[in-house]
């Protein structure tokens, strides 16, 4: 017997507000299951507040820093339990790593895995210059050294999918079926939460406190330049291992940089910090990889993306940057993280 409850797989993408929707699903997490919501939340399936390990599940390979692999078999047999138990309405599962991660083969394997319930698959995107934007400064802060240009040059690579909505979505369209798809535009001005809820599960009513939820707010150009400059005198930047030490070096890591942003982001306020540079040959390539995107959007799903913004030609301040990296070098602990670093 075909299940009625419906699961909507939200895959992201990635900068598109979907840390603050996942906080407050996971904060709110009673409130819609009243409502006829399911979030599940076990640690099978659930890791802080997305369901990174049931991606992780499908991956032959997958990130170290994504945590460990589980059993494909028991994370589904405990989803399943779980959806049983809670006999809801509807099944949000949320993932930006979904998008990000999977190609055609665990698209269809995820397909196979939940045919007997009815499956929505919701992407939200987002104008490409200020995602990209975006998600160079989270790499940063992660601990990453490259420039913006070396990180365009990564993601304008024909074969990453990252900056490429077509290319990233159409899989998807091809095993679900373009009738079982929600594409949503993310304009600079919506507030991400409100407009997923509207249209995804409007049958939930949203408490005030839904307007709080911003995470990963980007640095800016200059500080995201400190926060570079710093990462260049602490230990390697190291993904995610599963033995004691390296977890702990990790975490250690991890903690002081999130400290070191609170630090940047407060040391810069509301100072104007100029764009992050791009080569003209990237200015070409993101030209044409956006152009290709909106009039395909339009033409599928009656997207307009945001307009790109014009930040004319303020330059990051440099001075700034040095001299905030330096401030923050300075700092007894930040001595003490940099007293870890490899030799070589």
């Amino acid at each position: 017997m075909v299940a009625t409850r419906t699961i909507i797989f939200h895959i992201g993408l990635e900068k598109t507000g979907t840390d603050s929707f996942q906080r407050f699903c996971k904060d709110n997490y009673r409130a819609l299951r009243g409502q006829g919501v399911f979030y599940p939340m076990s640690r099978m399936i659930f890791d802080d507040r997305n369901h990174q390990p049931l991606v992780t599940s499908y991956l032959a390979d997958p990130d170290l820093g994504m945590g460990p692999r589980r059993a494909p078999a028991d994370v589904l047999r405990g989803l399943r339990g779980e959806i049983a138990a809670a006999e809801p309405g509807t099944v949000l599962i949320s993932a930006e790593h979904f998008s990000s991660r999977f190609r055609d083969a665990e698209i269809a394997q995820l397909a196979r895995d939940f045919a007997d319930y009815p499956c929505r698959i919701a992407v939200v995107v987002r104008e490409h210059a200020a995602r990209i934007q975006s998600a160079y400064a989270q790499t940063v802060l992660a601990g990453r050294t490259l420039t913006f240009d070396d990180f365009c040059n990564e993601i304008f690579w024909p074969e990453n999918r990252y900056a490429r909505y077509r290319d990233t979505i159409e899989p998807w369209e091809r095993t679900f079926g373009r009738e079982n798809m929600r594409v949503f535009s993310l304009a600079s001005s919506t507030n991400a939460i409100e407009m997923l809820c509207r249209n995804l599960i409007p049958q939930a009513v949203l408490p005030q406190t839904a307007k709080s939820y911003w995470d990963n707010k980007s640095l800016g150009a200059s500080g995201t330049e400190a926060m570079r400059q710093v990462n260049l005198a602490l230990p390697n930047h190291e993904p995610y291992r599963t033995d004691r030490m390296g977890q702990l070096k990790w975490w250690v890591l991890h903690t002081a940089r999130h400290r070191m942003r609170r630090l940047i982001a407060a040391a810069a306020g509301d100072r104007r910090q100029g764009r992050f540079r791009m080569s003209q040959h990237n200015r070409e390539r993101l030209t044409d990889v956006a152009n290709a995107d909106r009039q395909w959007l339009a033409a599928s799903y009656n997207i307009e993306l945001d307009a790109p913004r014009d930040n004319g030609d303020l330059p990051p301040d440099d001075a700034f940057a040095k001299a905030l990296a330096e401030q923050i070098k300075g700092t007894l602990w930040v001595k003490l993280l940099m007293a870890m670093r490899r030799p070589g």
